[in-house]
C-alpha cells in the first residue's frame, strides 16, 4: 500500500486484456522516450496542443511536466485523472487515457481523451481501455455523461468511441493547440447508453473517493 497522502496511486481498473493505473515517474519517462516524435503526424498535431511535435528532449520534459501538473493542481472541485494503459503481461504503459471534471459532485459529467503508441494500435487495446475507463467513471464514480472530441480525420478513434456506446453529437468549432480552428467531432456517452461489463474490476477507489468530491 502507498502512503495515504496520495491514495490515487493504488487505483486500478482491470480487464482480461489490460490494466489501467496511474503510471510512476519512471514509467512515464520511459513512455515519453518511446513517444517522442511518434504520436501523431504533423497534420493532426495541433488537435493535441502541438506537444506531439516538440523536439527531444523538450518533448520528454513537457510530457513529464504535464503529468506533474495534473497532480499538483488536483482538487475535489477540479480534477484531471490520467491512467496508464498497460496491456496484460506488460508492466509499462503504451499510452494514457484521461478524464477531467469541474464540480463533478454536482454535474457528474466528464471530458475524456486517449492516445496510444502507433505500434500498439489496431489490436483492440484502445477500445478495451475506453471500456475500462468508462466502467470506472459510470460504475465507480457515478458519472451520468462523458464527452470527447475526435479529430475529423481520426476514423479509428471515432470507431473506438462508437464501439463503446458513444454517439456522435454534432461538430464543434474549437481551437487546436496550434491556434488554428478545426471542426472536431463531438461524441457523448450517457448512462442510458453505457453497457456495464462483468469482466472489469476496480480496486483502490474507496481510499480516494474524497479526491473526486464524493
Amino acid at each position: 500500500m502507498t502512503p495515504s497522502a496520495w491514495p490515487l496511486s493504488d487505483l486500478r481498473v482491470t480487464t482480461p486484456r489490460l490494466r489501467l493505473r496511474p503510471a510512476t515517474d519512471a514509467e512515464l519517462m520511459r513512455l515519453a522516450a518511446r513517444a517522442a516524435g511518434n504520436v501523431l503526424p504533423a497534420a493532426q498535431a495541433g488537435f493535441m496542443t502541438g506537444w506531439t511535435q516538440l523536439p527531444s528532449p523538450e518533448f520528454e520534459r513537457n510530457f513529464m511536466q504535464f503529468h506533474w501538473r495534473l497532480r499538483a493542481d488536483w482538487t475535489p472541485d477540479h480534477w484531471a485523472l490520467s491512467l496508464g494503459i498497460c496491456p496484460a503481461g506488460e508492466d509499462d504503459p503504451v499510452g494514457t487515457i484521461d478524464a477531467d471534471a469541474t464540480e463533478f459532485a454536482a454535474t457528474r459529467a466528464v471530458s475524456m481523451g486517449w492516445w496510444l503508441l502507433p505500434e500498439t494500435r489496431g489490436r483492440g487495446i484502445g477500445k478495451e481501455a475506453l471500456a475500462a475507463m468508462t466502467h470506472l467513471l459510470f460504475d465507480g464514480l457515478g458519472t451520468v455523461e462523458a464527452r470527447a472530441h475526435v479529430h475529423p480525420e481520426n476514423a479509428a478513434s471515432l470507431a473506438v468511441a462508437i464501439a463503446n456506446g458513444f454517439r456522435p453529437d454534432g461538430r464543434e468549432r474549437i481551437l487546436g493547440g496550434d491556434g488554428k480552428a478545426l471542426d472536431a467531432i463531438r461524441v457523448v456517452l450517457t448512462r442510458a447508453d453505457w453497457a456495464r461489463r462483468e469482466d472489469t474490476t476496480v480496486s483502490g477507489l474507496d481510499g480516494c473517493a474524497d479526491l473526486f468530491g464524493l
